[in-house]
């Protein structure tokens, strides 16, 4: 509904919920490009928005991704937007308000506004709303003034898929006799990580690539404990070691180690 109408979107959720993934499925049902722009400290400005040049007295505006983008009706996602820097959120900004791009070296080039594509469609991904609530679990993340914020015609919460989804999945990925009972407990473990995660009792996600990941290795021939130790336990901390283990054998009914 949003992206049909052009309206400025900021989808937030914990990391592998799917958001990315949504904005990449609707670009892919509309047959629009698509381009994901990922954020943090090393941005390089010049390769997402572009450079003036001047050479012989004649100016040049070599465009980066977002202007390209612009040119159609692409489908740009601003991914974990809270890691951009203050000059990068400056030029979104406009973006945002005027439906425009641009950028202060183009003023003194004599270089007009960008202007997109009559269906180009910009959202933000993101696994925090930019208010500083959620540091502690997204330390890397930025707090963004209220005004920013301001400039999204929608913010949409996107959670993690129900247990049933995530059976459903695991079904659909698996491509060797495996026991009902294993894959009912596989999704059960991954919905009683998603709660620890909430109520901030485990600190490390496991999100959908995790479970495609030990569906892959299952069908490789892996073992559950295998898998699982590979894909999620070797990333966890000591301090949460306890709480993991004790939900493996709540879902599986068995001690993993």
């Amino acid at each position: 509904f949003y992206a049909e109408r052009q309206r400025k979107t900021n989808l937030v959720g914990p990391t592998g919920a799917g958001k990315t993934l949504m904005a990449e499925f609707y670009a892919a049902i509309t047959g629009r490009p698509f381009l994901r722009i990922e954020h943090n400290q090393e941005l390089d400005k010049a390769s997402v928005f572009g450079q003036v040049h001047i050479t012989a007295g004649d100016t040049d505006f070599v465009p980066g991704d977002l202007p390209q983008a612009m040119a159609a009706p692409t489908v740009v996602v601003l991914d974990e937007l809270t890691r951009a820097t203050g000059p990068a959120n400056m030029i979104y900004q406009r973006v945002f308000d005027r439906n425009e791009m641009y950028m202060p070296e183009m003023k003194d080039a004599g270089l007009k506004a960008i202007t997109p594509h009559p269906q180009f469609v910009i959202c933000a991904t993101d696994n925090t709303k930019g208010d500083g609530e959620d540091l502690d679990m997204y330390p890397a993340s930025n707090v963004q003034d209220a005004a920013f914020r301001n400039r999204f015609d929608a913010l949409i919460e996107v959670p993690y898929a129900t247990q049933a989804e995530e059976e459903a999945l695991c079904k659909h990925l698996l491509t060797v006799p495996i026991p009902p009972v294993m894959i009912k407990s596989l999704a059960q473990f991954s919905f009683l990580i998603h709660a620890g995660c909430a109520d901030r009792t485990i600190s490390t996600a496991f999100s959908p690539r995790q479970l495609i990941n030990i569906c892959r290795d299952l069908n490789d021939g892996l073992t559950m404990k295998q898998s699982m130790t590979l894909c999620y336990i070797n990333f966890c901390s000591k301090s949460e070691y306890s709480d993991i283990l004790e939900t493996y054998k709540t879902a599986f009914g068995e001690e993993l180690i």
